[in-house]
């Protein structure tokens, strides 16, 4: 062998070390890719992360107009209007989770639930010119005793109350695309509970142009109201997927959003109520009619929720603890869960009618 070659073995040798050295450094790094989080990271023995936080947020609904705004022209139901929706006034929920990371390859589990509750009130007056007209989802024949229509009405009282109780335990696995980049999928259950009443009351009824004002008058006590109760629960799997993309100095952009298929039971009641005022000589008479309509139904209901926002976090104690704050917005709609009643002479339920919520969510989040 030539003496050159030899001399240059030692070279080779230490090259090849160096090589082998670099190669699995950047194996380990490969194989933390999948148990790693973006931005500020603690010490491994860092288990739990609780979150708290508020959500204020406005309702809306499909399947839930009380009535038409329309010219007082005629007694029937007019070519020209505007319908009116129930009224939504933002309010204020609060969302709580926990969470356990360092299962088996550091997947993560977690529970979160969210509280929400709306009540809204508004008084309408129609216009000169103009009336309120009760909607297909009232009763028309307790209004005059008659098919079709024959009344409209000057004044209109509008109410609802909602509740939303909602549960998702699931359990994923972080996936660091990049040292900055967070992709997290996640699979579980969802659980929803939900409550809604809603109530139309018209008073100081016209025909056509105003000759018959007395049967509904306010100051003898008469009104035509609608009163109707959603019940809604459901249960079944979801999907969720977080994302979160850090810029610098902890602060980041984050997405969350699921998908899921519930399966439960939705209960609507339905109570057309009407006191008339019947004048005499001697006193007044008063005609109480009511009508209560009721259905039940299982069925499924697909759910969707999305948030996107800012995230901010940072370490304490040694990289013992990390704080994390949310400010974003989310939107969630639950389909099919307003079934409103028709009081049609073929009575039937409305279909593909759901409920939905978004606003603004701030949320706090401590890992330690």
């Amino acid at each position: 062998m030539n003496i050159r070659s030899v001399l240059h073995l030692p070279l080779i040798v230490a090259s090849l070390g160096l090589m082998a050295g670099n190669y699995n450094e950047n194996k380990q790094g490969q194989d933390c890719t999948p148990l790693c989080y973006a931005g500020p990271v603690l010490d491994c023995d860092s288990n739990f992360d609780v979150f708290g936080g508020a959500i204020y947020e406005v309702v809306a609904t499909q399947g839930s107009e009380i009535a038409a705004q329309v010219d007082r022209v005629g007694i029937t139901f007019p070519a020209n209007g505007s319908m009116i929706q129930q009224t939504e006034t933002p309010s204020w929920g609060f969302k709580v989770g926990l969470g356990y990371k360092n299962w088996i390859d550091n997947w993560r589990s977690f529970a979160r639930y969210t509280w929400f509750k709306a009540i809204s009130n508004l008084n309408y007056q129609a216009s000169v010119g103009q009336l309120y007209q009760p909607s297909t989802y009232a009763n028309q024949y307790v209004e005059n005793l008659t098919l079709p229509q024959t009344f409209g009405f000057l004044n209109l009282q509008a109410g609802n109350y909602t509740l939303l109780n909602n549960l998702e335990v699931a359990i994923g696995r972080p996936t660091l695309v990049t040292e900055s980049l967070e992709l997290t999928t996640s699979y579980g259950v969802t659980a929803t509970w939900l409550t809604r009443r809603q109530i139309a009351v018209f008073t100081n009824n016209t025909v056509g142009t105003g000759a018959a004002t007395d049967l509904y008058a306010t100051a003898g006590g008469g009104f035509f109201q609608n009163y109707q109760k959603y019940t809604w629960w459901g249960v079944g799997p979801m999907v969720n997927l977080r994302s979160v993309f850090y810029l610098g100095s902890g602060v980041g952009i984050y997405a969350d959003t699921y998908i899921a298929l519930t399966y439960g039971v939705s209960d609507v009641r339905t109570s057309t109520f009407a006191k008339r005022n019947v004048n005499t000589v001697s006193a007044p008479l008063y005609s109480n009619v009511e009508a209560v309509l009721q259905n039940k139904m299982f069925q499924f209901s697909p759910e969707y929720n999305f948030q996107l926002g800012f995230n901010w976090s940072q370490t304490y104690k040694e990289d013992s603890i990390k704080a994390s704050f949310m400010i974003g917005y989310e939107t969630a709609y639950y389909q099919q869960v307003i079934k409103t009643l028709t009081n049609e002479i073929a009575y039937r339920n409305e279909n593909s009618a759901g409920l939905g919520i978004q606003g603004l969510v701030i949320t706090a989040m401590l890992d330690f």
